[in-house]
């Protein structure tokens, strides 16, 4: 047999050797729960390994921007202190203008030692102060924040780098260099032409940056992963699945499945089982306990209802009369000895026959009528029997309705 779905489905292999599809609404009950199971884990899963990886990488970001943030405001204001220092010099100048000085504000940073603190310029400087390519890409994005910083995640070599860049600002101290050439000291005006970009600044303007880069090892450790924690939630997941599945299995399913088999059972052999389920939840039990008080009940009934119809065969086998029970269509569906003498016919040939086809006579016309569901008076009529071998024999017949509800007559003939 080939049944085909257009739903996702499982192939089999028939005895014929064609390949078989099986819709998983033919799964057992246990089968569907577990597939059910796994699939709601498995998205429940994916959700929540997500939602935690943003969180984290979220929560980690704002940490190591925080971190950076700090340590390039205490450079900033280490730098404003230092009188004289100038990011833009070169050696050369007089002691408090050399890169030396700008090394001594920056070890006085506590910051730990994995961070790399860089002070650039964005003017005309020496190869000490000059950015990188990111720190210049970074300036844009340093002029248009309303904090005056930027930041950005660097991948490369296999390695993970935090870039914070925040901006330098001429200062009322900067402006003796800085502002108008005239004021410069003589030794920066020796130094740079007059119309040179060192010039020429008003308060606020920006000049340089201090770049803090922080390793990200230590804050995504060797191993770390979304797949790191995908992996162990997947694992208590599938554990929870299995005693989640293990134990509605044993509650409810298998007293459901025993109980929907033993149904089916009563079905196909009418033979009334009551189940006693071991273990079942109490709701369960409740259930089977109501099934077998109805299986009871039922058995009852039928062994009722068996009995009468066995005095009334025995009643309707001692009369001397021939007694023939039909529906309303002529189907005959009980007789009796007498009956078959009658008709001439064996059990087999009578059952089932059209009791009009052998009764002649205004039979269907006068067939009594029902007063809603309560049968009215018998009919009384002369008619004659088709005899098997040929022939006719006469008979006086007393024709009742037996069920208003199904249609069902009873005929007593007598031979004249």
């Amino acid at each position: 047999m080939r049944i085909v779905t257009k739903s996702p489905s499982v192939k089999l292999d028939g005895k014929g050797g064609r390949g078989g599809v099986m819709r998983p609404s033919t799964f057992r009950m246990g089968t569907r729960f577990t597939i059910f199971m796994l699939i709601l884990m498995l998205c429940l899963l994916l959700v929540s390994s997500l939602f935690t990886y943003q969180r984290n990488r979220t929560l980690i970001d704002r940490l190591v921007l925080n971190e950076a943030r700090l340590v390039a405001g205490e450079v900033a204001e280490l730098m404003g202190e230092a009188v004289g220092v100038a990011p833009v010099m070169r050696p050369g100048v007089p002691a408090t203008h050399r890169s030396t000085d700008l090394e001594a504000v920056v070890n006085r940073v506590t910051a730990p030692e994995r961070f790399l603190i860089r002070v650039v310029s964005f003017l005309p400087a020496s190869e000490h102060f000059r950015p990188t390519d990111v720190e210049t890409a970074l300036k844009p994005l340093v002029q248009s924040s309303s904090r005056r910083e930027a930041s950005r995640l660097l991948k490369g070599e296999g390695r993970k780098e935090f870039l914070y860049v925040q901006a330098l600002t001429v200062s009322e101290k900067c402006l003796s260099c800085h502002g108008a050439r005239d004021d410069a000291p003589p030794s920066v005006r020796s130094l740079f032409p007059r119309g040179h970009r060192i010039y020429g600044h008003s308060s606020g303007d920006l000049i340089g940056a201090v770049a803090v880069t922080i390793p990200m090892d230590e804050f995504y450790p060797e191993g770390w992963s979304m797949y790191g924690g995908l992996f162990v939630k997947g694992v208590i997941f599938l554990l929870v699945v299995y005693l989640i599945g293990k134990l509605m299995r044993r509650k409810i399913i298998d007293p459901v499945a025993e109980l929907a088999e033993t149904v089916t059972g009563m079905a196909k052999t009418g033979t009334f089982t009551p189940v006693t389920p071991p273990g079942a939840d109490p709701d369960i039990r409740a259930l089977v306990a109501a099934y077998n008080e109805m299986m009871h009940e039922l058995q009852m009934r039928t062994d009722q209802y068996r009995n009468s119809e066995r005095r009334y065969r025995a009643i309707v086998e001692m009369s001397d009369a021939a007694i023939v029970t039909f529906i309303e269509g002529g189907n005959i569906i009980l007789f009796n000895t007498r009956a078959e003498r009658l008709f001439g016919l064996e059990k087999g040939e009578l059952l089932g026959r059209d009791f009009f086809s052998l009764v002649t006579g205004e039979i269907r016309s006068r067939l009594p009528r029902c007063r809603g569901m309560e049968p009215m008076q018998g009919v009384r009529m002369q008619a004659l029997v088709a005899i098997s071998g040929g022939g006719n024999v006469a008979v006086e017949m007393v024709i009742s309705a037996v069920d208003c509800s199904n249609g069902i007559y009873a005929a007593i003939l007598w031979e004249k």
